[in-house]
């Protein structure tokens, strides 16, 4: 099995998980090395509502606190991180909050691009082609402000179009290039992402990942974890896919929320 005996990308019920320490003593019967607990926080009042369940901006303190005594419990290395949802109108409010909370190590994530609710299962469902490629050029170009306002150490599920079947195929060359040009250019670390992927997401395409292998880039593991018995499962999964495509990851102890 390859190096990377960790996740980074799970959740609590702190926001839409499942509770702390099953997630922990999930990561850890899994025989991983280190958890990062990285719940879902949105500062602004954003047009599809995700700030109305995302609230951990609020209660961070709070699971800083379960973190703290669960590490007292678990052998395992339990990381204190967050999932950010981006938007590139919003980074001045963003970048406040990282810096006064503090985490570990902060995800940047693209849920929604514009008008285009990217994660919503059946959004797309009466799109024509038209509107599929202005939803996927608008959410790579927001991918790439992402990784270029250096407020990340890890963007999320970097080919979440490609996974979303009704996005499917409409990612170009010219996409990919300007995201390996982005990142070959900044600090910010690529994760490979497992979630859904036994529900509803299509696979990680390992050609799409070896094109960022071949231009020298290293990823970070997330299982995008919401249920412990998705922990292991999606390691595993995770972990083929790093074999089976020679790809680079850092360690998670490599990733420490020191950005520039």
């Amino acid at each position: 099995m390859p190096t990377g005996h960790y996740d980074l990308h799970t959740h609590t019920t702190y926001s839409d998980g499942s509770e702390l320490r099953e997630m922990i003593a999930a990561a850890q019967q899994a025989g991983l090395d280190a958890i990062g607990l990285s719940d879902h926080c949105v500062v602004w009042d954003d047009p599809f509502d995700r700030s109305d369940r995302f609230d951990f901006h609020r209660t961070y303190e709070a699971r800083r606190s379960d973190i703290e005594a669960a590490r007292t419990e678990f052998e395992i290395t339990v990381r204190d991180g967050v999932e950010m949802n981006y938007d590139p109108n919003y980074e001045d409010a963003i970048e406040a909050f990282l810096e006064s909370a503090e985490f570990d190590y902060a995800i940047g994530s693209v849920h929604y691009a514009g008008e285009h609710y990217i994660v919503r299962k059946g959004f797309f469902a009466d799109a024509d082609d038209e509107r599929k490629q202005e939803a996927v050029d608008t959410y790579i170009d927001w991918q790439v402000h992402l990784i270029e306002s250096e407020l990340f150490d890890v963007i999320g599920h970097l080919d979440l179009c490609e996974r979303m079947p009704a996005l499917a195929g409409f990612l170009s060359d010219d996409h990919i290039t300007a995201l390996i040009d982005a990142l070959t250019n900044s600090s910010t670390i690529p994760e490979i992402n497992g979630g859904k992927v036994f529900d509803d997401a299509n696979a990680n395409d390992p050609h799409l990942l070896e094109r960022f292998r071949d231009a020298g880039i290293r990823f970070a593991l997330g299982s995008d974890a919401h249920r412990p018995a998705e922990i292991g499962e999606r390691f595993a999964y995770l972990s083929d896919i790093v074999a089976e495509s020679d790809l680079a990851l850092l360690e998670h102890q490599e990733i420490a929320g020191e950005r520039e």
